[in-house]
Order: C-alpha cells, then structure tokens, then sequence
C-alpha cells in the first residue's frame, strides 16, 4: 500500500540551534514581517515582499513565506522548540505541508484520474492496437498527462518554496540539520 504522505510533497526534519527555546522563540518572532493586506494585489509586482508571517509562541510556530503571487502549493511550516539536552541550545523539530483543502483537492483530482481515466487511456490504447480506427491514439495521452501533472506540479511548487521556508529558518536561528531519527 502507498503511503499518502508519498504521493503528495512534505517535509520532516530536525535541527539544532546554538540559541536557548526562549531566545530561539524571540528570534523567530522578530523575524517574521506583517502579512501584506489586500492592496497588495494591486500591484503589478510579482515579487512580493519575501519574508516570513505567521505565529510564534514560546515553544511552537507556524509560518508561511507571503509572496506576491498565487502558489496553492505554498508550504505551511509548523515547528516546536524544545530544550536539547545533548547539545545545549534548542531541537525545532520543522514540518512542512501542503495546507489540508489543497491536499484534499489534489487527493481528489488523482483519485479521479485514476479512477477513471486510466481506464479510459488503457481502452484507448486497446482500440488503437486491435485496429479500431475510430479512437485516436492521443486520447490515451490525455489521463496519462493528467495524472503526471497532478504528480509533478506539486512537487515542484512545493519544493521551491520549502527550500526557502527551511533556509529561512536555518539562518535566523543559526542551525544546523540534525540526523533524521532511524525509523
């Protein structure tokens, strides 16, 4: 069986900063830049402000990178700060996901290309070969592309942002990625 988790992008990962939970809080905290309101999208920038919003407590946060155009695939940073016994300083311990309608909807759209276009690009391609003139071969195509699309797009748009979101992270709190915990 395949895992959800492996068919749409996410990220887990732990990493260790030199600065205490508290500090490390406030750090974040200061960082974070007020979210850009509705005029925003007015401009004709597509740049948009870059920096980081979202909420910071003592021991958790949750982010997202406010930019000046749509990305549905925008990933949701959750994070907890916690003393690191080890090391000294903090463990933030960093998910990054795609926000829960978006999934939904992407787990619908695969769903229903699976379900029903697949079937249809497998007939298709079963008329085109038994010499049934009537069916194009580029009917096949469509579902396979649809469902690449629905596989790839989200990967990608996931990807590039999350790279950012965790360097983002990285840096204002000067850490370092710890070993992902043997599973």
């Amino acid at each position: 069986m395949i895992a959800p988790a492996m068919i749409l992008p996410s990220l887990e990962l732990v990493l260790h900063s030199p600065l205490p939970p508290l500090r490390a809080a406030q750090a974040l905290q200061d960082s974070l830049v007020t979210r850009r309101g509705w005029t925003a999208w007015l401009s004709l920038s597509l740049s948009g402000g870059g920096g980081f919003v979202g909420t910071v407590t003592e021991s958790a946060f949750e982010c997202e990178r406010d930019v000046g155009y749509r990305n549905s695939f925008l990933p949701k940073m959750k994070g907890t700060f916690s003393p690191d016994a080890e090391r000294g300083g903090s463990r933030v311990a960093l998910v990054l996901a795609l926000h829960p309608v978006v999934a939904a909807f992407m787990y619908v759209w695969l769903g229903l290309v699976l379900l029903f276009g697949v079937p249809i690009a497998i007939a298709t391609l079963s008329d085109v070969i038994g010499g049934d003139g009537e069916r194009e071969l580029g009917g096949a195509f469509v579902p396979v592309a649809m469902l690449a699309f629905g596989l790839v797009l989200p990967r990608l748009a996931f990807g590039y942002e999350a790279k950012k979101a965790v360097a983002f992270v990285k840096s204002t709190l000067s850490a370092q990625e710890l070993e992902p915990p043997a599973r």
